[in-house]
């Protein structure tokens, strides 16, 4: 694949991410100890 078209093709499906995600990502308030908690008990 020619390098330039790799650029582009990259480029695109990060214009894609950004559009998706034009307000930002939601912050969510968890506690830490939560997902260690869940981690150690193999939840996902």
């Amino acid at each position: 694949m020619d390098v330039t078209q790799l650029r582009h093709d990259r480029a695109v499906c990060f214009a894609a991410v950004e559009a998706k995600h034009i307000s930002g990502v939601k912050t969510v308030d968890k506690d830490p100890q939560d997902n260690i908690d869940e981690n150690e008990r193999g939840v996902k």
